[in-house]
Order: structure tokens, then C-alpha cells, then sequence
């Protein structure tokens, strides 16, 4: 028991913005209600893939990597644009609580 998520990719994502027959909900609405959170959407996933995990900080966390790099974009209106770049990642201490569909 605990908090959970559902990740999907982005193919799967669209095709669940669609309205469900009868009831006037989005598909990723009522599939929210039933997981207990909101369905997000991962590029980082492949097609038709699904990941649904319990996301307690005792079975998975963020790991964020200490090689941030800074460049400059541009000038505009007197303000300097940066973009900052760092790497973050999915630390899974449990492997039983995730639960990957997919082909």
C-alpha cells in the first residue's frame, strides 16, 4: 500500500485523451481515479509501454547527478538567458514495486 504512479509513453498517452463512451471522462481521467494519481506522460519511454510503480521513498527514488553544465542561450531585452543541463534518475530499491507493460 501507498502512494502510486502511472508513467505512460507518449503514443499511449494519446490515445488515452480520448472521452470514454457514456461517461463524459477522459480515459487517463478515470484511469487517474482508479490508480489514485494522475497518468504522466515519459519520451524517455518506448512505444506502447506503460510503467506503474508504488512510488514510497522506500522502494524507488530520484538520484540527481552532480555534472550539472551551464550554457548561454541568448540576449533579450537586457536579460540573459541560461539553460542549465543536470542528470536525474529513476532509483528503483525494490524491484517488485514496478510493474512494466509493454510489448
Amino acid at each position: 500500500y501507498g502512494r502510486y504512479a502511472l508513467v505512460v509513453s507518449p503514443d499511449r498517452y494519446l490515445a488515452l485523451s480520448r472521452l470514454q463512451a457514456d461517461t463524459g471522462m477522459l480515459e487517463l481521467d478515470r484511469i487517474g481515479e482508479m490508480v489514485g494519481a494522475k497518468v504522466r506522460k515519459s519520451t524517455a519511454l518506448q512505444p506502447e509501454t506503460a510503467i506503474f510503480l508504488c512510488n514510497e521513498p522506500y522502494y524507488v527514488d530520484i538520484a540527481v547527478g552532480v555534472d550539472i553544465s551551464t550554457s548561454y542561450l541568448e540576449l533579450v531585452d537586457l536579460n540573459h538567458h541560461f539553460r542549465i543541463l543536470e542528470t536525474m534518475a529513476l532509483r528503483v530499491k525494490n524491484p517488485q514495486a514496478v510493474v512494466v507493460f509493454g510489448k
